[in-house]
């Protein structure tokens, strides 16, 4: 998954050992974003190819050869992505995903409300299946705020999953602040530190502490 991935490719980078060289990298469970894709061909020159699957119907979009889009299983599952009155969403618009299975004779699933949200995108000029321009994550991942606005709650693309001195990060929610804990693989810089605070603020504009995890 992306999350191990990451670990890994921030090992070899920062380790002594000798570098390793992989042509291919086969990722499932967490959303990949261009970072996570970036920070793999630094360490391993290394090409991402995504899967996305469920427990309930196996895989149901894989990579494209040539993009970085998913594709539907298009002889096997019949997918729609839904806005909140059940119409379809335009490519580029997030919504619900809807999953209707072709070949489960035992357990035929109708238009099955998976629990992820998902954004269509326009048509591919290379595979003719359905295009996912993205997988967005699963709804209970997501926060209702008190004005009625759904935030899915997700830290691709920021300081704390771009940045290779970060080790790894834990936020911790308390009634009146969120605390991010931060490990490092050597001394932050202040200029870092001050981008994770910037980053970190956003999450509760009331009240929100940094501090350290133990290197070990």
């Amino acid at each position: 998954n992306g999350v191990v991935l990451r670990q890994i490719c921030l090992e070899q980078m920062q380790s002594d050992r000798p570098k390793l060289h992989i042509g291919r990298v086969v990722t499932v469970s967490d959303r990949i974003d261009s970072g996570l894709r970036h920070l793999a061909r630094q360490a391993f020159g290394a090409v991402v190819e995504d899967r996305y699957s469920t427990e309930e119907v196996g895989y149901v979009a894989l990579q494209c050869p040539r993009h970085q889009h998913l594709h539907v299983m298009g002889d096997s599952l019949i997918v729609e992505v839904v806005d909140d009155a059940g119409l379809p969403c335009m490519p580029g618009e997030s919504g619900r995903l809807l999953v209707t299975t072709l070949r489960a004779w035992a357990q035929p699933l109708l238009r099955y409300d998976i629990g992820d949200l998902a954004t269509p995108g326009e048509q591919c000029e290379e595979v003719v299946w359905p295009v996912l321009q993205q997988v967005d994550g699963r709804l209970r991942d997501g926060v209702t705020l008190a004005n009625g606005s759904f935030h899915m709650v997700t830290f691709h693309g920021t300081t704390l999953l771009t940045s290779p001195e970060v080790r790894d990060y834990l936020c911790a929610r308390f009634d009146n602040a969120i605390v991010v804990l931060v490990r490092p693989a050597a001394s932050l810089t202040l200029e870092l530190t001050a981008r994770i605070d910037r980053k970190s603020t956003r999450l509760n504009s009331s009240h929100v502490k940094r501090s350290r995890m133990p290197s070990s």
